[in-house]
């Protein structure tokens, strides 16, 4: 799966809002893969050993600075689904899975980028 995000939040929030492990996470995304490596300042990647819909993948961020904000360009690969979900995930990976998932990290970004103490 492949999208892409917009947010006005700048490319220094955005790394922020993906590795922060504060207690305030969860004030910031609702869930979180288990693990992450951001040792590239312009890439967040991370490994999904398990997740609610069954099976695993890996996740890369690339962040681009855009016009007082930061263009996200994702890629996510579901490499472990389970057997009975294999054609489920195919056609959710590419259908409707990465706009909804956009549009979520959008508001997230944003609401994330126009919080005061950030």
């Amino acid at each position: 799966m492949r999208f892409e995000v917009t947010t006005k939040a700048s490319p220094g929030q955005v790394l922020d809002a993906f590795t922060d492990f504060s207690d305030r996470r969860l004030e910031t995304w609702k869930r979180t893969p288990k693990l992450y490596d951001w040792s590239d300042p312009t890439v967040v990647r991370w490994t999904v050993v398990e997740s609610s819909y069954g099976g695993g993948g890996a996740s890369e961020i690339r962040l681009v600075p855009r016009d007082g904000g930061t263009r996200l360009y994702v890629e996510y690969d579901n490499t472990d689904p389970r057997p009975a979900q294999k054609p489920l995930m195919f056609l959710l990976h590419r259908g409707p899975m990465g706009r909804m998932i956009a549009r979520m990290w959008t508001s997230t970004l944003h609401r994330y980028a126009g919080s005061a103490d950030r």
